[in-house]
């Protein structure tokens, strides 16, 4: 499954991000699907989009996985509104 999920952010032109304490700690542990996904992601140098869940638009450290912070010379941070 990890080949066919690389294959597929390969084809991928950016990345979008929702960020949360949860998403930070489950993307920093090292074990987690989603810490592999961000180590993909930066490893094909994707873009990547944080849409803060806390309705901001300034970067709030606490909801960003550790391994992204040298990446966020990069980011864009649009504040998610969700679906209404």
């Amino acid at each position: 499954m990890a080949r066919a999920w690389f294959w597929a952010l390969n084809n991928t032109k950016q990345v979008i991000f929702l960020g949360s304490e949860d998403g930070r700690r489950e993307g920093g542990d090292g074990d987690s699907f989603l810490a592999y996904e961000i180590e993909v992601i930066l490893e094909l140098n994707l873009p990547i989009v944080i849409a803060n869940l806390c309705q901001t638009r300034n970067i709030v450290m606490d909801n960003i996985p550790h391994p992204l912070h040298p990446a966020l010379v990069h980011v864009r941070l649009p504040k998610f509104e969700g679906l209404r």
